[in-house]
């Protein structure tokens, strides 16, 4: 899938409230850190391999974790 890198536009903003740090650093950050459904690997080369756990029936998908996190939030 190609990226959008030249049209893209991102946004920084400073987080003080130690809490929210907490949150975006374990929960966030660190399920993003586990992904290996769709996680690829930066070669020397500068190419990129799927990561070899990603066909594992157990492989964490960050994406579905997350969507199914807000639909039990949702569902309360």
């Amino acid at each position: 899938m190609p990226r959008n890198l030249n049209r893209r536009v991102e946004v920084l903003f400073p987080v003080r409230d130690a809490g929210l740090i907490s949150t975006l650093r374990d929960d966030i950050l660190g399920t993003y850190l586990k992904e290996q459904a769709k996680a690829r690997h930066m070669l020397p080369d500068g190419k990129y391999v799927r990561d070899p756990n990603a066909w594992k029936k157990s492989a964490l998908n960050s994406q579905e974790t997350f969507i199914q996190r807000a639909s039990k939030r949702s569902q309360k």
